[in-house]
């Protein structure tokens, strides 16, 4: 092979060509992440039920989709999860079995379940894939708990739509919560019992589904939308039919539109703070997003109320970029020694096409990495950077 490119030259500059053209044409388009994504091995099964509970969920949801996975073979255990309106139900798949194979079989397995409730939603199949931590937002400042939560939202909302954002979290604050307090003497005056009330609240604020309506264009489901979102929303709730009227909630409890009772405190420069996790998306190209992140933070910054502030106070990507950054020096270090040495000690030819195959080596991986299914990260940096 060698002997051949001695002979044909101008066949070995057109393919020398060739690979540094492609290989500059292919790196912008490389994803970038942290750390390279490792394959999946759990799947979730979600499944809505609105106005189900957590015992009725459990019993006529979980327990089926349970004992209908549980004779796959690969699937190492289910763990089920039941909270009002929704049953959650994760697969764990062992490591020496197909994930594909065993995941096509669970479709297959819950797409043909027929125990399901008639009124339960058709169970949502995902697989559980770890998304990479991008940066850390806060927002701060002399602000109440409210205004700052509201922010926080705001902050979550704007960034979530950005290409290569995987999902905003609000890893700090406390999640709202309304909170509905009676006394046993209210109860005992109008007649009622604590589970009537708490049956009555159920009802009164889910969404009630209506059926369907079937034609030859497709399918159209109904349901009235009843859930109640607001303090004010559960207050007008009906309980009872007195002769001086309805009974509602707020007639009989104390209804408080607050907070969870729970200790979650964050401070960023000695100020009150929420602080946000921006993920980043499997595919998306790491410094591209995080820069449109950054932009799109200081156009918020702009709109905020007068002391508040949204500070970005820990950039995973800028490990990344440092890392880049020693592979870009490292490599132009390496290239000027090649060249000089060649060029003092030997002949200036040799050097010149000595240290061009340094640059063509790395185009040609950067040629071989999409068709592979390399990315750009930490780890493959590395190795750039020993080569």
């Amino acid at each position: 092979m060698v002997g051949w490119f001695v002979r044909n030259r101008v066949a070995a500059n057109l393919m020398l060509l060739g690979i540094s053209l492609g290989g500059l044409l292919t790196v912008g388009g490389v994803p970038q992440e942290m750390i390279p994504k490792t394959q999946s091995s759990a799947l979730t099964i979600r499944t809505v039920f609105p106005g189900a509970g957590a015992e009725v969920i459990e019993d006529s949801v979980l327990v089926g989709l349970e004992e209908a996975l549980s004779d796959i073979s690969g699937v190492k255990e289910t763990v089920g999860l039941a909270t009002e309106g929704l049953g959650m139900l994760t697969v764990e798949v062992e490591r020496w079995a197909d994930f594909r194979t065993v995941s096509d079989e669970i479709r297959e397995r819950v797409e043909s379940l027929t125990t399901l409730p008639a009124d339960a939603e058709e169970p949502v199949i995902s697989e559980v894939t770890p998304d990479a931590l991008l940066l850390r937002i806060a927002v701060h400042g002399e602000a109440d708990e409210r205004t700052l939560t509201e922010v926080a939202h705001r902050v979550r909302d704007a960034l979530t739509p950005i290409p290569g954002v995987a999902t905003v979290d609000i890893a700090t604050g406390r999640d709202y919560e309304i909170s509905i307090e009676i006394s046993e003497d209210v109860l005992t005056r109008f007649g009622l019992t604590f589970d009537r009330v708490a049956a009555a609240i159920r009802r009164g604020s889910a969404d009630i589904p209506g059926g369907a309506l079937r034609s030859a264009s497709g399918e159209l489901r109904l349901s009235t939308e009843a859930e109640a979102a607001t303090a004010d929303d559960f207050a007008r709730i009906p309980l009872i039919a007195a002769p001086g009227g309805v009974v509602t909630v707020g007639d009989v409890a104390v209804v408080t539109d607050g907070f969870a009772d729970v200790e979650r405190v964050a401070r960023m420069n000695g100020e009150p703070a929420v602080l946000l996790e921006v993920m980043l998306a499997s595919g998306a190209h790491l410094l591209d997003t995080a820069s449109a992140v950054h932009a799109e933070v200081r156009e918020l910054e702009r709109a905020l109320p007068e002391g508040l502030a949204v500070t970005p106070w820990f950039d995973a990507w800028r490990l990344f970029e440092s890392r880049m950054d020693v592979l870009v020096r490292n490599g132009l270090q390496g290239l000027a020694l090649i060249f000089l040495v060649l060029f003092f000690t030997l002949s200036s030819r040799l050097a010149v096409w000595t240290a061009a195959g340094l640059p063509v080596a790395f185009f040609g991986a950067f040629l071989m990495m999409p068709g592979l299914g390399v990315t750009v990260n930490m780890f493959s940096l590395f190795g750039f950077i020993l080569t």
